[in-house]
């Protein structure tokens, strides 16, 4: 059984169809681009960015070493379509099959290659003169899917680090662990409640989570704009 699997959307959860239109029309020229996750935080992202020129461009399944869409293509044509200011990357390494050839998941092989995809894809951006930001991923039930996220937010904490400042880190992580950092399905709200964050299948938001990664990511984004420190935030 292949140990980077792509997990179904729970019932009940509506995942937009995120094309690259322009939200807005005023403001901080944005692209948000991403994965599921990305997908289901849309509908707040807008709210969010309301008033900035915000393009999210969400592909649920997809991933920057999958077969079934380019991303790197894909950023390239939104850099020349949409002039973005700033970008926002978002990819939990979490992808539909097949996989490409010699680079099984949770191999060196794997890594070395999805290192090299976000070097492209932030090259991409900010010969563009686009600021990027690279987003942690929330840890995962799964020990198998979880090792892999650990390794990606390595990946883009250290890309982040070495590109500043050209290149950020928002900690999408944020408001959805628990104190040590490992994963938890609920959370209490501000009347100590449990407040569900994570949906059954240990991978996906429910709409409570979705706003807070939503939130975080727009949080850091205006306040850092153009100027990242390079520190995941």
């Amino acid at each position: 059984m292949t140990l980077l699997v792509a997990v179904a959307l729970g019932a009940g959860v509506t995942v937009p169809a995120c094309g690259g239109s322009v939200l807005n029309g005023g403001g901080l020229r944005v692209l948000l681009a991403g994965d599921s996750l990305l997908a289901q935080a849309s509908p707040r992202l807008r709210h969010d960015f309301e008033g900035d020129q915000a393009t999210i461009r969400a592909i649920p399944g997809s991933g920057l070493l999958a077969v079934n869409f380019d991303w790197q293509a894909e950023l390239r044509r939104q850099a020349l379509r949409h002039h973005p200011e700033v970008a926002v990357l978002e990819f939990a390494g979490n992808y539909f099959p097949p996989f490409r050839a010699g680079t099984p998941p949770r191999s060196e092989a794997f890594f070395r290659a999805w290192d090299d995809a976000v070097s492209r894809a932030v090259g991409t951006l900010t010969q563009a003169g686009t600021i990027v930001y690279l987003v942690l991923i929330p840890p995962m039930r799964s020990a198998d899917l979880n090792a892999v996220v650990q390794r990606l937010n390595q990946l883009y904490a250290a890309r982040a680090a070495r590109g500043a400042p050209q290149v950020g880190c928002i900690d999408g992580r944020a408001g959805l662990t628990a104190p040590d950092g490992a994963f938890v399905p609920a959370l209490p709200d501000a009347q100590g409640r449990p407040l569900q964050l994570r949906q059954l299948d240990g991978v996906h938001l429910t709409s409570a989570g979705a706003a807070r990664f939503a939130d975080h990511m727009a949080e850091v984004v205006h306040r850092e704009t153009r100027h990242p420190s390079g520190a995941c935030a």
